[in-house]
């Protein structure tokens, strides 16, 4: 099976995806809905909804015969290499199948043992974060692959409608930073949400009421910033834009006997005045 050629055509081709998580099942999803889904192993899949996918179910990777054109590890990041592992016993000398996982954190090797067994690997990561049913349509995916099959990697998250990202090897040595941009972009928005959901409460408000217009402002100022190009900080209002220490310091000394509120504040408002100070800065330099 020429996998390389076959993919690169418009004739489709066959997936098979191991996990049903957010992510693997938003996937699964999707190549069921174009029948290209061949399989998907699931533990545990008599508590899990899949009256929905057209395709085999399958309880272990053990129980894989049949070797698709592209077979994705949709699982957390501590069972890859382990799947893989085991993925690579059920695969033929000379496999030419292309095999993906799609961590933000881990690079294409921890797939070294399919590779042993001639299959093209890579990791793609969405940009993006899956809770209950999203669409894949404008997802930046990154992609971290042999210079040979990032073609392969290309038509299939342009596929899904995605955006593909080359990753540079420079930006495959700060692998970990890119996924670091990933976490805070997503996860930590909701912790600060929480964090003002919690200290609206302990004021006796409606976080209900008070939170969604102002959270909406301000992240669609820092958006419109980025989508010109220039520096979200632009965006920041408040007593650190305006340099008023003395609310700053009433703010601080209100939250002195909660002291994990205190630090995040602390480094949250030095790590303002130090991206205002910089952008200031580099738009002097600018200007003369």
């Amino acid at each position: 099976m020429n996998t390389n050629n076959q993919m690169l055509t418009h004739s489709p081709y066959t997936v098979g995806i191991i996990g049903y998580g957010k992510l693997g099942s938003v996937v699964a999803h999707y190549f069921s809905s174009v029948s290209e889904l061949a399989w998907i192993v699931i533990k545990n899949n008599a508590t899990k909804n899949t009256s929905n996918l057209s395709a085999t179910i399958l309880d272990s990777i053990q129980q894989i015969e049949d070797i698709p054109h592209i077979i994705i590890l949709a699982v957390p990041d501590d069972e890859i290499e382990i799947c893989s592992l085991q993925l690579s016993k059920q695969l033929n000398q000379n496999s030419e199948t292309l095999i993906i996982h799609c961590s933000g954190a881990l690079g294409k090797d921890v797939l070294q043992s399919c590779k042993d067994k001639g299959a093209r690997i890579a990791a793609i990561h969405p940009f993006q974060t899956f809770l209950g049913p999203v669409s894949l349509q404008g997802i930046p995916w990154s992609i971290d692959a042999d210079e040979e099959y990032q073609s392969l990697c290309i038509r299939f998250i342009e596929k899904v409608e995605g955006i593909p990202i080359v990753l540079s090897q420079k930006m495959l040595r700060d692998k970990t930073v890119y996924h670091i941009a990933a976490v805070i972009s997503s996860n930590f928005l909701i912790v600060l949400t929480q964090l003002a959901s919690d200290l609206c409460k302990t004021a006796d408000l409606d976080p209900s009421i008070l939170l969604p217009l102002i959270m909406k402002t301000a992240l669609q100022n820092a958006l419109h910033s980025l989508e010109n190009n220039q520096p979200p900080i632009e965006a920041l209002t408040g007593p650190i834009k305006r340099g008023d220490t003395q609310t700053i310091n009433k703010h601080i000394s209100v939250l002195e006997y909660k002291s994990d509120i205190l630090n995040i504040y602390t480094a949250l408002t030095n790590y303002a005045l130090h991206s205002l100070e910089h952008h200031q800065h580099s738009s002097k330099n600018h200007t003369d």
